[in-house]
C-alpha cells in the first residue's frame, strides 16, 4: 500500500517541487521538533502530510518562522492578500486550504515575503539612517493593519503590502509606499503595489516637493531602490483609479517598470 501511494505521489511531487524550487522554498530545513512540524501541517493543510509529500517544505518553513521570529496570524494574512508582480499567478486558498498549484504559489510567496523582508529590513536598520530632507525623515515598518480606517498617526490599513517605507515631518505622518518581496527562479523581486499620501497632509506633501525637488511617491520609490540596491528586480503595480496619476508619475520618474494587471490576473499553466 505504501508503495502504491509513493508511486501516485511521484508525478505530483515533481510538479510541486518544481513550483517550490521556483519560489525559493528551501529543500532542507534545520531539524524542528516533530510536534511543531505536525502542528504546521495541520494548520496549513488540515491534516498530517504523507512522508513523501513535498509540501513538508512549506510546513517546515512556516514552523521555523513561528519558532524564530515575531510571526503573527495577521502577518500571514497580510502576506497572503499581498500583491506580487509575476506572470505566474498565485491565489489565496479559500477557507485557508492550500492544495492547487496557484494556492501553493501564494502561500510560498507569503512565507518568503515575511522572511526576506524581516532579513533585509533588519539589516537596513543597522546601517546609516535613511536620507533626510530638511525636517522630513523616512522609516521602514511592517504593516500593522489590513483593515479600513487609520491609526493615531493617520497610517491606514494596507492589505496589499506587508512592508512600508513611510515619510514623516517630525512626528507627523505624511505618506508611504507599500512593498513586498518574493523569489522567482533565483531572483528577488520587489513589488510596489501601494503609494498613498496621508489624509489632510497636502501642505506637508507640497512643502516636501519644494524642498526635495520630487513628490513623495517618486522620492520613496527611488529611496527604496537605492537602499536595497541593484541585486533586486523592482516592479510597480498601478493602484485604484482615484490614485492613477500618483502611481503613474511616481513609477515613471523613479524608473520603476509597471506590471500589467492583465498579467497579474492571467490564468497560468504550471
Amino acid at each position: 500500500m505504501r508503495r502504491i501511494i509513493k508511486n501516485e505521489l511521484g508525478t505530483y511531487a515533481r510538479v510541486v517541487n518544481g513550483v517550490l524550487q521556483r519560489e525559493g522554498m528551501p529543500t532542507k530545513n534545520r531539524l524542528l521538533h516533530l510536534t511543531k512540524l505536525h502542528d504546521a501541517s495541520i494548520f496549513l493543510f488540515r491534516h498530517i502530510l504523507h512522508d513523501e509529500d513535498p509540501r513538508w517544505r512549506i510546513a517546515a518553513k512556516y514552523a521555523g518562522l513561528k519558532e524564530n521570529r515575531d510571526f503573527k496570524p495577521i502577518n500571514l494574512e497580510n502576506a497572503l492578500l499581498a500583491t506580487y508582480a509575476s506572470k505566474l499567478h498565485g491565489r489565496r486558498g479559500k477557507f485557508s486550504v492550500y492544495s492547487t498549484l496557484e494556492e501553493l504559489t501564494q502561500l510560498s510567496r507569503a512565507l518568503m515575503n515575511f522572511e526576506l523582508g524581516t532579513r533585509y529590513i533588519k539589516a537596513l536598520s543597522l546601517q546609516q539612517p535613511l536620507k533626510e530632507v530638511d525636517g522630513y525623515s523616512l522609516q521602514f515598518e511592517r504593516t500593522k493593519s489590513i483593515s479600513r480606517g487609520a491609526d493615531k498617526r493617520g497610517v491606514t490599513g494596507c492589505p496589499e503590502a506587508l512592508w512600508q517605507l513611510q515619510l514623516y515631518k517630525g512626528q507627523t505622518y505624511v505618506g508611504r509606499i507599500g512593498f513586498n518581496f518574493h523569489v522567482e527562479n533565483g531572483s528577488v523581486i520587489v513589488t510596489i503595489p501601494n503609494i498613498q499620501g496621508a489624509r489632510n497632509r497636502f501642505e506637508e506633501q507640497e512643502e516636501f516637493r519644494k524642498k526635495s525637488g520630487s513628490r513623495f511617491g517618486e522620492f520613496l520609490c527611488q529611496q527604496l531602490k537605492e537602499t536595497l540596491g541593484d541585486s533586486f528586480i523592482f516592479n510597480g503595480v498601478k493602484g485604484r483609479r482615484a490614485n492613477k496619476v500618483i502611481y503613474t508619475m511616481s513609477f515613471r520618474k523613479s524608473k520603476v517598470p509597471v506590471f500589467s494587471k492583465n498579467d497579474l490576473n492571467r490564468e497560468m499553466n504550471y
